[in-house]
């Protein structure tokens, strides 16, 4: 027979806060969107199955996304694991809710215990939205059930922490533009200013990259620079 302990009742929520913001490449994938947290404060109680996830999508005014304007994919990895608990391509079109089936993707938390989960996201390269953040909106998003006897099982924010819970602003950029240009003898230094913009004009400052300058009148020339964060490939668009 299957061995039971006490009725697992209730889950603690909570994220991990990221950078202020995230600066990402239209087409690019696999940015961590949404850090959280879900512990199992008693001891002695079932293990508490995920059966699914909810997350709006909201530009910086806090306003609702249509999802799949601006996600190509999203998945659930396990934080620091190589673990995908489940992946979809397959974007809301209407609403601005994402919904994510854990039912039969084996996510538990053990009691006593807290598992951390990464919303990692795909950016769609024709989108025209200019910065997005997920967010959890209420406990009602968070479907989890005792593992053995198959209640279900609440969750509340943990302590500091309330919903609706926003991850970190994400800043779509979509092209670089050439501050300074000039022409230089062959082996001779030249200094070249090249500033990250996103798709409302905003220069992005926390962006690091190489940036492939092509000339009508010569070679392709690589040129390296770096600001103060972030990493990455960036080419114009």
């Amino acid at each position: 027979r299957i061995r039971t302990r006490n009725r697992v009742g209730k889950l603690n929520i909570s994220f991990v806060p990221g950078a202020s913001s995230l600066v990402a490449d239209a087409g690019g994938s696999n940015y961590i969107a949404y850090r959280m947290v879900l512990r199992s404060t008693n001891t002695n109680v079932n293990n508490a199955q995920i059966l699914s996830l909810k997350f709006t999508t909201e530009n910086i005014a806090n306003a609702g996304l249509v999802p799949n304007t601006v996600l190509a994919k999203v998945k659930v990895q396990q934080a620091g694991s190589p673990i995908v608990y489940t992946s979809d391509a397959t974007i809301e079109a209407a609403g601005s809710t994402v919904l994510l089936d854990l039912s039969t993707s084996g996510l538990v938390v053990p009691a006593a215990t807290s598992i951390t989960l990464d919303m990692r996201v795909g950016i769609l390269p024709a989108t025209v939205v200019t910065n997005f953040h997920l967010a959890i909106a209420s406990n009602a998003h968070i479907a989890a059930r005792d593992q053995i006897l198959s209640t279900p099982v609440t969750n509340f924010p943990a302590t500091g922490f309330t919903y609706p819970m926003r991850g970190q602003a994400i800043e779509i950029a979509r092209r670089f533009e050439i501050v300074h240009g000039c022409s230089a003898n062959a082996g001779n230094w030249v200094g070249v200013q090249v500033r990250v913009v996103n798709l409302n004009g905003r220069v992005l400052t926390n962006y690091t990259g190489i940036v492939t300058l092509d000339s009508t009148r010569g070679s392709v020339t690589n040129v390296d620079w770096t600001n103060r964060t972030g990493a990455g490939p960036f080419t114009n668009d």
